[in-house]
């Protein structure tokens, strides 16, 4: 089940399908608000940087695409807002599932990071074939102590599962650490193991 609404992050739920006539059950999603929404020209390098947070993206220059592989269309509107599940488990998208050989299996996080792009039009936009992005996921954990390194996932909302795709460093000095790492798509990233 996936949810969206204006200004809020998109939340995920998996559910196992209910096999009695008038069956029901209840799933409490909460939703987080936007951190940062920034306009800019997407012909030119930028960061996205989140106020108050070590979390951010960077762009290369004309890296952004619509669906289609054309170039966005006027100025680009960013969305990124970092997740703390240290702070709250619920606001993480999905059931805390990984994707492994022959199924499932339970994952720890140390933070995630969401983000997303439109053009003047309203159209998504993604990264283009070939390009890559740096991100930088605030760090959110009940430990003591960080992993140097960790593997990156990101949410599949078809499966409902979290697929591990690249790794992210620990790097910055605390309070102000975070986990940098390499994308090809946008949606939400997960520092976790």
């Amino acid at each position: 089940l996936s949810f969206s609404k204006s200004g809020m992050v998109p939340q995920s739920r998996a559910t196992a399908a209910l096999a009695g006539s008038g069956a029901s059950t209840v799933i409490n999603v909460p939703m987080l608000p936007v951190a940062v929404t920034e306009t800019f020209d997407g012909q030119s390098a930028h960061d996205v940087v989140v106020p108050g947070s070590t979390a951010m993206v960077r762009l290369s220059a004309n890296s952004l695409r619509r669906p289609d592989g054309s170039a966005p269309g006027g100025l680009v509107t960013a969305q990124v807002t970092p997740i703390a599940p240290a702070n709250d488990v619920n606001v993480m998208p999905g059931n805390y599932l990984a994707a492994a050989e022959g199924g499932s299996a339970p994952m720890e996080s140390f933070g995630a990071l969401d983000a997303s792009f439109t053009d003047a039009d309203g159209t998504p936009l993604n990264l283009a074939a070939g390009t890559s992005a740096t991100v930088r996921i605030a760090p959110s954990s009940r430990s003591g102590t960080l992993p140097p390194s960790v593997p990156l996932f990101f949410y599949n909302t078809t499966t409902g599962l979290w697929v591990q795709e690249g790794s992210a460093t620990l790097q910055g000095t605390a309070p102000n650490q975070y986990y940098e790492g390499t994308v090809t798509h946008f949606t939400t990233w997960n520092a976790d193991q």
